[in-house]
């Protein structure tokens, strides 16, 4: 008899838990969830200034403005959104925003470039170009 129950209440409990579900997956099909567009460059040049842009996440209807973390290449973390692109490497974004209780994230990547030839002074110079290596003495180390 003690069985029959066990087995009685766990065939309830099981319904139970499928009508539950049934009644919560429909109103979750066929939300939508989006992110506005994100307007940063792949790629800056070291010295450059990026204002980081507001993001809005929407999801079900309801729209919310995102936070923003941005990660530098030092492995640093700042929530400033105007940022002097001082530094050489890889960046990212994270933005993060909760909407009905639950939290949603996206990352984007952007990377800064240091100058590739720097002039200090007048008296520095550089010559780019193809290696003559026909003339030897004048380009002994040409490949």
């Amino acid at each position: 008899m003690k069985k029959k129950n066990i087995l009685l209440a766990t065939s309830m409990i099981c319904a139970a838990s499928f009508a539950v579900g049934a009644l919560i997956l429909p109103s979750q099909v066929g939300v939508s969830a989006d992110w506005s567009a994100v307007g940063i460059n792949a790629t800056y040049t070291i010295g450059d200034s990026l204002t980081i842009p507001t993001r809005t996440f929407e999801v079900g209807g309801q729209s919310v403005n995102a936070t923003t973390v941005v990660k530098l290449p030092d492995g640093t973390a700042t929530r400033n959104t105007d940022l002097a692109l001082d530094a050489p490497g890889l960046y990212t974004v994270i933005y993060t925003a909760t909407v009905g209780g639950k939290t949603y994230y996206t990352e984007y990547e952007f990377t800064v470039f240091d100058e590739i030839i720097r002039v200090s002074s007048d008296a520095s110079s550089f010559e780019y170009g193809l290696h003559d290596t026909a003339n030897p003495d004048k380009y002994p180390n040409a490949l």
